[in-house]
């Protein structure tokens, strides 16, 4: 996770600008943290309109550059989901960045060996985009961000036009959705030890197809996921499972339970390259741990998981530190 820190104080249009660059860009696993210096323009419900993974600090328009990031690096040290590998970015509102940042960044984290994340073969729309055909991206997304079309390779799915512009050579690499994927590509993609995070609820929601699990099997790097409230009715994770379970469980056959399981535990814990800390109950590993108290007790364990609901859960305990209790 990329966690940028954003000072603004009545500056909408150079912020617009900004906001636009970001959202242009191909890896999506960031966080923006905005520090709201006392804006009377408007700024923080522009933002917050178009950027789903938002924080908002607010300040009375005192904080100027030095307390906006004193304010940040608090928030940070307080949230309970950053990791010592998390990227923190923190940035000036009246700077842009070309649909080549990924590209420089990249080096970068090959060098740093930062694990790098990417929504990836999610939509039909896509597979139009990289190939050069008409396409809502540029029809419709491009012009609502203020962004004109721009000069690219071509290829013949988003997963070749990725790995053309050596995205897979330095760097570990965790795909989000990886729908829109050809039968040979599945192998070559286990080639690459790349990561998978499926977000079936989200794929049905925005009815771009189902991923191929079938042919996924025997991918060790694969978690599950709910994707942003923008394309998903809510972010319940019990929800997202049963909803595997019911969509792929005659794909799956009688090992469909378990891999149900083995995506929401080890499985994702190794598509987001983390499988030494976290995943299973091993010595040595965190002890990231929920304790269920399921009203649907099943003769098959992983069954009664998958049937719980977030009342059944009774206590969360992140790094051996007890966070929720009842």
């Amino acid at each position: 996770m990329i966690y940028i820190i954003l000072p603004v104080h009545n500056r909408l249009d150079e912020t617009r600008k900004f906001i636009s660059c970001l959202l242009s860009q191909i890896v999506r696993d960031y966080h923006l943290i905005l520090i709201d210096d006392g804006c009377t323009d408007g700024t923080a419900d522009y933002v917050g309109g178009k950027i789903n993974n938002l924080t908002v600090l607010r300040g009375n328009g005192n904080l100027w550059w030095a307390g906006s990031l004193e304010k940040a690096r608090k928030h940070l040290l307080r949230r309970q989901d950053v990791s010592d590998d998390d990227v923190v970015l923190i940035a000036n509102d009246d700077i842009t960045f070309k649909e080549d940042f990924l590209k420089k960044i990249l080096s970068v984290s090959g060098e740093k060996e930062i694990p790098l994340g990417i929504h990836l073969s999610e939509s039909p729309d896509e597979v139009k985009f990289v190939r050069g055909e008409e396409n809502g991206f540029e029809n419709k997304i491009l012009p609502m961000v203020g962004r004109a079309p721009f000069p690219r390779e071509k290829a013949q799915t988003p997963f070749q036009y990725i790995k053309g512009l050596g995205f897979f050579d330095k760097t570990k690499v965790t795909a989000v959705h990886m729908v829109q994927v050809l039968p040979e590509e599945v192998e070559e993609i286990s080639k690459h030890d790349l990561g998978i995070v499926l977000c079936p609820r989200s794929n049905l929601f925005l009815k771009v197809g189902s991923p191929p699990v079938k042919q996924y099997i025997k991918i060790e790097r694969l978690g599950i996921g709910t994707d942003g409230l923008s394309s998903n009715f809510n972010l319940d994770f019990f929800e997202e499972l049963r909803f595997f379970y019911l969509t792929f469980a005659d794909n799956l056959g009688k090992q469909a339970s378990f891999f149900t399981i083995y995506l929401a535990t080890l499985g994702g814990a190794k598509a987001l390259f983390l499988e030494d800390k976290i995943g299973s109950i091993e010595i040595g590993k965190e002890a990231d741990l929920i304790f269920l108290s399921s009203k649907k007790i099943s003769s098959d364990p992983y069954l009664s998981v998958i049937s719980s609901s977030k009342d059944d859960v009774k206590l969360v305990m992140v790094k051996g530190k007890v966070i929720f209790q009842k």
